[in-house]
C-alpha cells in the first residue's frame, strides 16, 4: 500500500484553493439570498392604482380617464391598462409611464364602455412583479332615446269590460330610460315600461300615450313621445227592463207608452 506525499508548497497551494472555493461558495450563497430578497421585496413595489374620470357620458363624446400609482418603488416602466368588467381579456386603453406621471386614457365613448371599469398597473416586461388593480368604477353611457311606440297585448283596440290589457312602451334607441303614461292627456300613476290593467271598465277608454325620457345631467334631457293608442272598452248588456205609462186623453181614450231598455251596455 503506497502513500502520496506532497511538498510544503503543494500543500499551501491546495489550502489556498480550498479557501478561495469556500469564499466563492459563500459569495454565491449571499448573492442568492440577495436575489431572493429583491424578488420577494419587488412584489411590494407597486401600490394600488387609483382610477378616476366621469361617471356618465354621452355616446360619441370624447372623455378622459386617469390612473395613478401613489406609491412606486421601482424605476422600471409601468404599464397601465383600462378594462371593462364584461371583457377582462381586451384592454380598452393602454398607457406606458416612463416616470411617475399619471396615466391618461383618451376615449371615444361607445356602448362598450357602459358598465364597471377597472385599471390594471404592472411593470412592463417584468413578470416577477405582481400587477395591482384599482377599485371598480361605475360608468354609464347615455344613448339618447328615440322611437317610442306602444305595443298592445291583446292587439285589438276593441275590448270588453273586465278584460285585461297590457300596453308596453318600446324604444328603438336609448339607455337609462324612464317612462310616463298619459290617458286623454292626463298623467297616470305609472312610471314603468309596461302599463297593465287587469279589469277594464268604461273609465279606461281613451287614447294612451307614453313618453320615454333619459338625461345626461340636470340640464340635458332627451325624450320621445309615442303616437296615441286607442282603447275602447265595450260594456256587457245588463238585464232588460220594460216599463210603461198609461195615458188618458180628453176624449176618455186610454193609451200606453211602453219603454224597453237596458241601463248599461254597448
Amino acid at each position: 500500500m503506497s502513500h502520496t506525499r506532497w511538498s510544503d508548497s503543494e500543500e499551501i497551494s491546495i489550502c489556498t484553493s480550498c479557501t478561495m472555493t469556500q469564499r466563492i461558495f459563500f459569495m454565491l450563497v449571499i448573492m442568492g439570498f440577495c436575489t431572493m430578497w429583491q424578488k420577494a421585496d419587488a412584489k411590494n413595489t407597486l401600490g394600488k392604482p387609483v382610477l378616476s374620470g366621469p361617471s356618465r357620458s354621452l355616446v360619441g363624446s370624447v372623455e378622459e380617464f386617469y390612473c395613478k400609482l401613489d406609491n412606486i418603488q421601482t424605476n422600471e416602466i409601468i404599464l397601465y391598462e383600462l378594462f371593462n368588467e364584461v371583457n377582462l381579456y381586451r384592454a380598452m386603453g393602454e398607457y406606458s409611464s416612463h416616470s411617475k406621471e399619471e396615466a391618461t386614457f383618451p376615449s371615444l365613448i361607445t356602448p362598450d364602455y357602459d358598465g364597471t371599469l377597472i385599471c390594471k398597473a404592472s411593470v412592463q416586461n417584468n413578470s416577477e412583479i405582481s400587477p395591482t388593480f384599482s377599485t371598480w368604477m361605475n360608468f354609464s353611457v347615455v344613448v339618447p332615446v328615440e322611437g317610442a311606440h306602444i305595443i298592445s297585448s291583446p292587439p285589438s283596440e276593441e275590448l270588453w269590460e273586465r278584460d285585461s290589457v297590457t300596453l308596453q312602451c318600446n324604444v328603438t334607441k336609448g339607455t337609462y330610460v324612464s317612462y310616463e303614461w298619459f290617458l286623454n292627456d292626463r298623467l297616470l300613476l305609472n312610471d314603468s315600461k309596461k302599463l297593465h290593467i287587469s279589469s277594464l271598465s268604461s273609465k279606461d277608454s281613451g287614447k294612451y300615450v307614453c313618453v320615454a325620457t333619459n338625461y345626461l345631467n340636470e340640464t340635458d334631457y332627451y325624450n320621445s313621445r309615442s303616437d296615441g293608442r286607442n282603447v275602447h272598452v265595450k260594456e256587457h248588456l245588463t238585464k232588460l227592463e220594460i216599463s210603461f205609462v198609461v195615458i188618458k186623453n180628453v176624449e176618455g181614450n186610454f193609451s200606453a207608452n211602453v219603454k224597453c231598455q237596458v241601463r248599461k251596455g254597448s
